[in-house]
C-alpha cells in the first residue's frame, strides 16, 4: 500500500467519524463523553507512577509544541474557551468541591514556592511587577480609585488583627 493510499483511507475514516458525530444527538454526545471519561479514569488509576510521569511529560511537550505554533487568534480563542469552561464548572461546584479546589491550589502554590530557586523567585517577582504595571497603565480613574480603596481596606483590616510582635516587626 502506498503512503498516499494510507492517508486517503485515514481521511475517509476521519470524514466518516466526523459525519457520525455531527449526526449524533446531544444525549448521545454526553453518553460517549461519559464512557470515554470512565475508560480514561480506569486506565489512569491502573497506571504506575512512571507511566503517569511519562504520560504527563508527553502531554506537556505536546501542549508546549502546539502553543508555540498557535496564531494570536488561536491563542485568544483557546484562552476564551478555557475561561468559559472553568466558569461553567465553577457555577455547578458544590461547597465541598470549592474547598477542595482552593486547598489544591494552595498546596500547589506552596510546593512551587518551596521548590523555586532564587533566580526563579526574582523572575516571578519581576513578572508580577510588570503585570501590575501594565494593568495599572490601562486602568481608568475610577478603577484606580477603587483599587486603592480596596488596598487601604485590606491593609487596615490586616493591621487591626496584628499582634504587638507583628507590629514591632513591621515597624
Amino acid at each position: 500500500m502506498s503512503p498516499d493510499k494510507g492517508k486517503e483511507e485515514l481521511s475517509k475514516a476521519a470524514k466518516r467519524m466526523r459525519r457520525k458525530r455531527d449526526a449524533e444527538s446531544e444525549a448521545e454526545t454526553n453518553e460517549r463523553r461519559q464512557k470515554n471519561a470512565a475508560r480514561t479514569k480506569l486506565k489512569r488509576e491502573s497506571e504506575t507512577h512512571e507511566q503517569t510521569e511519562r504520560r504527563l511529560k508527553k502531554q506537556y511537550e505536546r501542549t508546549t509544541l502546539n502553543r508555540e505554533h498557535e496564531s494570536p487568534e488561536q491563542t485568544e480563542r483557546r484562552l476564551k474557551m478555557q475561561y468559559e469552561c472553568t466558569t461553567l464548572n465553577r457555577e455547578f461546584e458544590t461547597p465541598e468541591q470549592y474547598e477542595e479546589r482552593l486547598q489544591r491550589e494552595y498546596l500547589r502554590t506552596i510546593l512551587n514556592l518551596e521548590s523555586e530557586t532564587p533566580e526563579e523567585h526574582q523572575q516571578r517577582l519581576q513578572k508580577m511587577k510588570e503585570r501590575a504595571n501594565m494593568t495599572r497603565e490601562s486602568e481608568t480613574f475610577e478603577q484606580n480609585k477603587e483599587r486603592l480603596q480596596m488596598e487601604y481596606e485590606r491593609t487596615t483590616l490586616n493591621r487591626e488583627s496584628e499582634t504587638p510582635d507583628q507590629i514591632k516587626e513591621r515597624l
